[in-house]
């Protein structure tokens, strides 16, 4: 059996196979796979397993090191794990001679129709070839370098809202922003409330964003820093009043919070004022 699979030059076909595999030679990579394993999922498995249904898992054989790597079905090799105490045998297709940036792909490709979590998709989109592995790295860089990390674990100093930060990314592309505005924003932020995990819920990183987007150099970082660090009751108050304002008008918590902050940036000035962000919402 043979496969095409896309790289630099075009197509090329890589061989594949069919073979039953011990369970325990079977490894997992987080470089490829999603992270983590969903253990309801992987309960729900075992509590209604039915071999004749588990369909075949997708493998990498890496020649180097001679491991077999699963691209595709690692819930379905850990219930089979706990179902045969690490000691049974799963059916593979199996890939020789695969990269790991076409292990990534082979991961998304596989998995456009069930959709894993944003997070983790972006995660093995980092290790792509092509626009998007180039637009994941750059955003993990712009965000990375005022000490913050993309991940899915709810913490100070992490980012969870990735949709967001790709939003951001490609509105700053296509208007040329300069700096980036995923940058300008995290600036912002950091300065404001240090790497408060609060300070970058998603409404607030894209409300923040948008401002910078629609306002450009009008709106003065210094100033808005200043706001957000005496801004009454921190970023969970401010995501907490967005969240009513949005109610009211009838749209989106992020340009509830956009609004707000408009207002309070141009409380007491009577010069280098920003107009109404009701206008531009």
């Amino acid at each position: 059996m043979t496969v095409k699979l896309p790289n630099d030059d075009g197509n090329e076909e890589m061989d594949s196979y069919e073979e039953d595999l011990q369970v325990g030679d079977l490894e997992i990579d987080r470089q490829v796979q999603r992270q983590g394993l969903n253990s309801a999922k992987v309960e729900r498995m075992v509590k209604s397993w039915n071999p004749n249904a588990q369909g075949k898992i997708t493998v990498s054989y890496r020649h180097p090191t001679r491991t077999y790597v699963v691209v595709d079905g690692q819930h379905r090799v850990e219930a089979i794990r706990r179902l045969t105490d690490n000691a049974g045998t799963v059916p593979c297709i199996v890939f020789k001679g695969l990269t790991l940036a076409q292990e990534a792909q082979m991961f998304l490709d596989l998995n456009h129709t069930t959709v894993p979590p944003k997070i983790d998709k972006f995660k093995v989109q980092q290790k792509t070839e092509g626009e998007e592995g180039d637009s994941a790295r750059s955003i993990v860089e712009l965000v990375g370098a005022y000490g913050w990390t993309v991940s899915r674990t709810a913490a100070n100093g992490h980012v969870n809202a990735v949709s967001v930060l790709e939003r951001l990314y490609a509105l700053s592309n296509k208007i040329e922003a300069d700096p980036n505005l995923i940058q300008v924003t995290m600036l912002v932020i950091t300065r404001a409330w240090g790497n408060d995990r609060f300070g970058v819920q998603a409404p607030i990183l894209e409300g923040i964003g948008r401002m910078f987007a629609e306002y450009g150099s009008l709106l003065e970082t210094d100033r808005l820093i200043t706001v957000l660090k005496e801004y009454k009751g921190g970023p969970q108050t401010l995501t907490s009043e967005a969240s009513q304002v949005s109610a009211l008008r009838k749209g989106k918590v992020s340009m509830g919070v956009a609004d707000i902050l408009v207002n309070s940036y141009n409380k007491g000035r009577r010069s280098k004022t920003l107009a109404p962000w009701t206008r531009r919402a």
